[in-house]
C-alpha cells in the first residue's frame, strides 16, 4: 500500500451543511460550554445537536467512530485484472497491536471492485493478518465498463492497543451502532461513563479527602451505586471544584 496519511474525521454544519473538522476534544468543548463557531458560516455549532444529527445521518463509519476519538489512515493501492492482492495493514497503516474497527473501498474508474477473500470458516469481520483483495469486474454487472487497472482508496479505522479502559467499552457501544445492533450497545455504553465515573470519585476521596481505598470502593460499590453517583456525588463534586455541571438533557436524555 501507497500513500498513507491520516483522515481527519468531520460533521456537518446543521446551517450550511460544511464539513467541520471533529475536535480532539470534543466531549470537554461541549461541557464546558465553550462557544464553537462554523468556520464557513459563523454560525454557533451546538455540538449536543451535531452529534445526534450525525449518528441518525452520518453515511461514512469513519465519522461516527471519530466523535468517540478514533483514528482513521487512508492508503491506496492498485487491483490488476485476475490478480489477487495481498495487503498488510500492520504496522504500515496501523501501529503493531492497533485494533481495527471498519474499514472501507473506494475504487476509482478502471472497471473492477474489490472483493475481500476469506478462508473456509469465515468470521463475520476478520481484520487480522493480511487483507486478500481479488478483483471482480463491474461489467459482470454492466457490460458498458471497460476493465483495467483500477485505483483503490482504502480507509481504515483503528484505535490503539494501550487505550484507556473506559474507553473501550465506548468504542464498542458505536461499533454496535454501526453494525444496527442496538440494544448491544447498551451495556458497554453504561460500563464506559460508570467505569470512568467510578475512577473519577474513587480518585478524589482516596486522594483529596484521605480515605482508604477499601472503604471507598466498599461505598462507591455496595453504598452510592452508579445512579447514586451520576445524580447525587458528581454533582457535588462538580460544585467543590468549580468544574461544568452535566446538563439535564444529557443527564435525562
Amino acid at each position: 500500500m501507497r500513500d498513507i496519511e491520516p483522515v481527519e474525521a468531520w460533521v456537518r454544519c446543521p446551517e450550511c451543511k460544511a464539513a467541520i473538522a471533529t475536535p480532539n476534544r470534543l466531549p470537554v468543548e461541549y461541557f464546558r460550554g465553550h462557544l464553537s463557531l462554523c468556520p464557513s458560516c459563523g454560525q454557533p455549532v451546538d455540538w449536543w445537536d451535531v452529534v445526534l444529527r450525525t449518528l441518525l445521518e452520518e453515511e461514512y463509519p469513519f465519522n461516527l467512530f471519530g466523535l468517540v476519538g478514533a483514528k482513521t489512515t487512508a492508503a491506496a493501492t492498485t487491483l490488476a485484472p485476475n490478480t489477487l492482492s495481498s495487503l498488510e495493514p500492520q504496522p504500515t497503516v496501523v501501529p503493531e497491536g492497533g485494533r481495527i474497527l471498519h474499514i472501507t473501498y473506494r475504487p476509482e474508474a478502471g472497471g473492477l471492485l474489490p472483493m475481500e477473500l476469506h478462508g473456509t470458516e469465515p468470521r463475520l469481520r476478520n481484520y487480522e493478518g493480511n487483507l486478500n483483495l481479488y478483483p471482480v469486474p463491474i461489467s459482470m454487472y454492466n457490460p458498458s465498463f471497460r476493465v483495467g487497472e483500477t485505483e483503490v482508496l482504502i480507509l481504515v479505522t483503528w484505535v490503539p492497543e494501550e487505550s484507556p479502559s473506559e474507553w473501550l467499552p465506548l468504542v464498542e457501544a458505536v461499533d454496535s451502532f454501526v453494525m444496527g445492533r442496538y440494544e448491544e450497545m447498551l451495556i458497554p455504553a453504561n460500563v464506559a461513563v460508570e467505569s470512568k465515573s467510578s475512577r473519577l470519585l474513587s480518585r478524589f476521596f482516596e486522594e483529596v479527602i484521605g480515605i482508604g481505598h477499601d472503604r471507598v470502593r466498599g461505598f462507591l460499590t455496595d453504598g452510592a451505586t452508579f445512579s447514586h453517583q451520576l445524580n447525587v456525588l458528581l454533582p457535588s463534586l462538580a460544585a467543590l471544584t468549580q468544574a461544568p455541571r452535566l446538563s439535564t438533557r444529557f443527564v435525562e436524555g
